[in-house]
């Protein structure tokens, strides 16, 4: 339905899922985005544009634009609703100086009405909290618990809160057994839910099984099935981790470089 409606079905805009209290624009649509609202510490301050999902038209007009602001400068440094680009609070969080602050504002403030906010709970997923201090931090009264939107509603997601799903992370940052870890090393419990991050990761593994099934089909190589034997947390991670942390994980065709060459193959039939 994305892609649809980018290219001008009016009649699949009512089937897009969208984030609280944006209304879709009558006119042509040239980009779809999701916001980085589970980066919001204040419930109803400015979010950023999530830098991990973008669908747009390619527009000469719109690149000049943004390299015409970059050029200006005008960002106020600070972290109140007056700083950020040209002091309209688009500052003051991650990336704020770089694409995630210039998008936000370029798409709210110079060119409204000819994008879409896509809810995020079920594209671009990051499976946080969407509430702070019991407020929801898009403003709305009322809004989708991202941390538990059920997998088959979820069109695509953004391993960042969950971790990747190569670094093996099984703990809570309030398991007994974490206290040793720092919180790069845990899924942080203040912000996910642990049962849910671990359905989003088997997902991912069951890709990664998929491919190598085909993969060893193609190749006969032993060491494609050699790098399913881990044992840790197996129902999610499918063999692939031998133990927590990235230094557990079994690369693919253990890392054979002549058999992953050969993936190519596998897709060139498809195309």
């Amino acid at each position: 339905d994305v892609i649809d409606v980018m290219l001008g079905d009016r009649s699949k805009r009512s089937q897009l899922p969208l984030e609280g209290g944006f209304e879709m624009p009558d006119g042509d649509i040239e980009a779809m985005i999701t916001k980085d609202w589970p980066s919001v510490n204040v419930a109803g301050r400015k979010a950023g544009f999530q830098a991990g999902f973008w669908v747009l038209k390619p527009s000469q007009k719109h690149f000049d634009a943004l390299v015409k602001i970059v050029l200006e400068g005008n960002y106020v440094e600070g972290f109140s609703r007056e700083n950020g680009w040209y002091g309209l609070g688009y500052g003051g969080f991650v990336g704020a100086m770089a694409m995630q602050g210039l998008v936000a504002y370029y798409y709210d403030i110079v060119v409204p009405g000819t994008w879409v906010e896509l809810n995020h709970c079920k594209f671009n997923h990051i499976a946080a909290y969407t509430k702070v201090k019991g407020k929801c931090r898009n403003g709305q009264p009322e809004c989708e618990q991202c941390q538990v939107t059920p997998a088959e509603e979820i069109f695509n997601i953004h391993y960042t809160a969950c971790r990747k799903p190569w670094q093996c992370m099984a703990k809570g940052s309030r398991f007994p057994d974490a206290k040793n870890l720092n919180r790069k090393q845990v899924l942080n419990q203040g912000m996910v839910i642990v049962e849910h991050c671990m359905d989003l990761l088997k997902i991912w593994h069951g890709y990664r099984i998929d491919l190598e099934n085909k993969l060893y089909k193609l190749t006969q190589d032993e060491g494609v099935m050699q790098a399913q034997v881990g044992s840790y947390n197996k129902d999610f991670f499918l063999g692939h981790c031998t133990q927590d942390q990235e230094s557990g994980y079994l690369k693919l065709a253990s890392g054979n470089e002549d058999t992953l060459k050969r993936i190519p193959e596998l897709y060139q039939e498809e195309l």
